[in-house]
């Protein structure tokens, strides 16, 4: 069963998959990062971003920025309807997790949804100058 994670202010912003991967999609179905080795969060794009330790996710410096029902400080809105999950086409080389921070109880004041999509895969734009030399 997916595992919704709710913002500091009890908003549905993402869910963790039941899939093989753990991967964290946005509700409106687009994948931005992952689980390893059960805790260490990482994004598509391969940046470590932080951990997933008790039901509760961590930024880098160890702050609180996710949470799930069970450990949300407020109360938790209902969760949207899931989109349709877009495929991953490329998950790049996983960079070295940072050393461990102490975790705090303090909570983080980057957005949930900003923070994930620190691990989205940026498109690469290819410029109209570089089509016409084709």
């Amino acid at each position: 069963m997916d595992i919704t994670l709710y913002d500091r202010d009890g908003n549905p912003i993402a869910y963790i998959s039941d899939d093989y991967e753990s991967n964290i999609y946005l509700f409106e179905g687009e994948a931005v990062a992952y689980l390893f080795n059960e805790s260490e969060v990482y994004g598509i794009n391969r940046r470590a971003l932080g951990w997933f330790i008790d039901e509760v996710l961590y930024d880098s410096n160890g702050l609180r920025i996710g949470f799930t029902y069970n450990t949300c400080p407020k109360s938790c809105a209902k969760e949207p309807i899931k989109s349709k999950r877009k495929p991953i086409y490329e998950k790049r080389p996983r960079s070295k997790p940072p050393p461990m921070p102490k975790f705090s109880y303090a909570i983080s004041s980057i957005p949930l949804k900003e923070f994930l999509l620190q691990g989205k895969i940026e498109k690469i734009m290819v410029r109209e100058e570089e089509k016409s030399e084709s």
